[in-house]
């Protein structure tokens, strides 16, 4: 037997315990952290949560720590080779060490009202205007790091993940941030959420994982509405993203999302106007009156518009105002509807009240744009002959029956021909979608009824 027949035979063995490589324990200076930092080699942001200035009082307490000698705690790094050099991602101690970069770097002076244990009048604010003895001792100042070197087995992120497992510091997103932050398509959903056009719709004020959250609900709410899923479901936009969207990797799907989002949001933008439409004075609620305003108005917004989008952009954008309009009048006069009066602690919205409205809302603007004069891409409205036809097949007598209320009709003009699927909702103008509806049952009023049943 060869050599090589021998080697393609022999067993692989699988090791017990996949550990970290090349793991030690050394002291490195400020200097050389910053010097890291400022080459852009020294860094947290792929997979850790934002950096919150904790302002004047926990700076100044920091930095006054590290001039008095005090021990600020060690810090855990781990190493990875790239293109550009060695990178050192921060796993534990971010606020600290970040803090230090940035006063090193002239980010924030020190303030005097919390300095405690050195002479004020002897120290100046930031770190270029202190005396020299006083920036070699920072500068000089050994951190105890605990660094690894990252390999397929456990790298920055997953780290990060599993120092923090269990904590209750970590929410949802952040966990999420570190799970799949160098996930293509993960990466994508991040870089539309921190677009400016985004986090103005998303009212996130710059926090980039709440922009994001955002988004993955949104993509959520006009998935799932689509497909008939729940769309409120505990967590759901976490889990829509891992379903759905993790796997998205190939340049068209990418680019279709992109396109749907951004269409959206320009749809948004002229229909919403000054407004904002969901931040509306007139859709406030308090604690006594019932549900809070975004945990219906939310979705249904953007189940409505996406929609709306998706059949006749170019069309939707002229009408803004009518849209707009009609909006409020909806709202304003099916209070109940969007706002049921309950204990908010304990009032939870199901997926069928969602469901309900949005297909309400929806029915109500196409056909107020139908009348306007926009044509959508959906099937031809019920002709003459045809109402015609069916009112002589669906004849009782000297009567016809209401297929909603049960109630007797004499009249032709107390009937309205309805499509059971709206059209709106794909429904076909086709005798098995259609029903004799009593004209008097104006569509709140039906959709009422629906909600009663």
């Amino acid at each position: 037997m060869s050599e090589n027949e021998s080697n393609d035979d022999e067993e692989v063995i699988e090791p017990d315990v996949y550990e970290v490589e090349s793991k030690e324990s050394k002291g490195i200076t400020l200097d050389r952290l910053f010097k890291l930092y400022k080459k852009g080699r020294l860094t947290t942001d792929t997979y850790q949560r934002n950096f919150v200035d904790r302002k004047s009082k926990w700076n100044t307490k920091l930095m006054e720590s590290l001039i008095c000698g005090i021990d600020i705690g060690s810090v855990e790094i781990v190493k990875e080779e790239t293109d550009e050099g060695e990178m050192y991602y921060i796993v534990d101690g971010q606020h600290r060490i970040m803090t230090v970069m940035r006063y090193m770097d002239g980010g924030f002076p020190l303030s005097k009202n919390h300095l405690t244990k050195v002479n004020q009048d002897k120290l100046n604010k930031r770190f270029q205007k202190l005396p020299e003895r006083w920036q070699n001792k920072l500068e000089e100042t050994e951190i105890l790091a605990f660094m690894y070197r990252e390999n397929e087995h456990h790298d920055a992120a997953s780290i990060f993940l599993r120092r923090n497992e269990g904590s209750t510091n970590l929410n949802k997103m952040e966990r999420l941030n570190a799970g799949w932050c160098r996930s293509p398509s993960y990466q994508k959903m991040m870089e539309i959420a921190n677009t400016a056009e985004w986090q103005h719709f998303a009212l996130s004020n710059n926090d980039r994982l709440e922009a994001l959250r955002i988004l993955l609900e949104f993509l959520k709410d006009v998935s799932r509405f689509e497909s008939g899923e729940d769309i409120t479901k505990g967590d759901s936009e976490v889990t829509h993203f891992n379903e759905e969207l993790v796997d998205v990797t190939e340049e068209k799907e990418i680019k279709k999302l992109s396109r749907r989002v951004n269409n959206f949001l320009e749809v948004w933008r002229v229909v919403a106007g000054q407004d904002k439409i969901n931040n509306s004075k007139s859709w406030e609620c308090t604690e006594e009156s019932g549900n809070k305003p975004h945990r219906i108005m939310s979705p249904v917004l953007s189940i409505t518009l996406d929609k709306l989008t998706s059949m006749n952009k170019v069309s939707v954008i002229e009408h803004a105002t009518l849209i707009r309009d009609k909006i409020d009048e909806l709202v304003n006069g099916n209070v109940e509807m969007f706002f049921p009066v309950g204990d908010t602690r304990k009032f939870t919205v199901n997926d069928a009240t969602i469901r309900m409205i949005a297909e309400f809302m929806i029915e109500e603007l196409v056909a107020v744009l139908e009348e306007a004069g926009v044509v959508f891409k959906i099937d031809k409205p019920v002709s003459k002959a045809l109402r015609d036809e069916i009112l002589a097949e669906r004849k009782n007598g000297d009567h016809w029956v209401c297929e909603v209320s049960g109630a007797a009709l004499h009249l032709e003009s107390d009937i309205d021909i309805d499509h059971i699927v709206k059209r709106s909702l794909g429904g076909k103008t086709e005798k098995n979608n259609l029903r004799i509806l009593q004209k008097s049952l104006n569509r709140s009023q039906r959709y009422n009824i629906l909600e009663e049943e």
